[in-house]
């Protein structure tokens, strides 16, 4: 069996098992679900011209532990010659605002379809409206352009999306015809949602 053949069969039993799990390289882990944490970073100054860097671990607020659908902004297709995308959400609002990003099922439950697309970043923080800030960078991952007064979420197609596309251009079952996905992002304010569909004739 190749491997996207492989991997199509096992997003194809996920969907049907309705479970949920997240690619790490070649190992699949479930996916805690209201449990994720964020790693972010504060500069204590120590004195002496000294500062210390200290990594933290924050768990993510509540308004961003359940991803309900609303209505559907517009539909995004993605394809084997489109296999990415990037969504633009700007900020309304006159203040700082965090925002976070999930591929959810129509109810807004867990979906197993969301392991064949990537969501990168899936978190991050907006500029108040018509602003942009700088960003103190505290760790060399850090990104190095400024905060903007919008977020740009990245969607792209995983090894087991591209799987699942053949295995329907062979004629295999559209399994996620009758289980939609959905990309919903959210601030504490507002929240915006996207129909994400899989084309396996592009």
């Amino acid at each position: 069996m190749s491997m996207a053949r492989g991997a199509a069969a096992l997003l194809l039993s996920l969907i049907a098992a309705e479970q949920v799990y997240l690619a790490d390289g070649f190992q699949l882990a479930p996916l805690p679900f209201g449990k994720q944490s964020q790693k972010t970073s504060i500069v204590l100054r120590t004195g002496a011209g000294r500062n210390s860097i200290v990594s933290l671990k924050a768990e993510v607020p509540q308004w961003a532990q359940k991803f309900e659908t609303g209505k559907v902004i517009s539909t995004i297709t993605l394809s084997q010659s489109k296999k990415e995308i990037a969504v633009k959400v700007g900020n309304e609002e006159m203040s700082w605002e965090k925002w976070h990003a999930a591929l959810v099922g129509e109810a807004g439950e867990p979906n197993a379809a969301a392991m064949a697309v990537k969501v990168s970043p899936a978190s991050g923080e907006m500029a108040p409206r018509g602003k942009e800030a700088q960003r103190i960078r505290t760790e060399a991952s850090d990104p190095e352009e400024n905060y903007k007064d919008f977020a740009l979420v990245g969607l792209e197609l995983t090894r087991e999306g591209l799987g699942y596309l053949t295995h329907v251009k062979e004629g295999g079952k559209d399994e996620l015809s009758e289980k939609p996905l959905f990309l919903v992002i959210k601030t504490e304010q507002s929240s915006h949602t996207y129909q994400v569909k899989l084309d396996a004739s592009g």
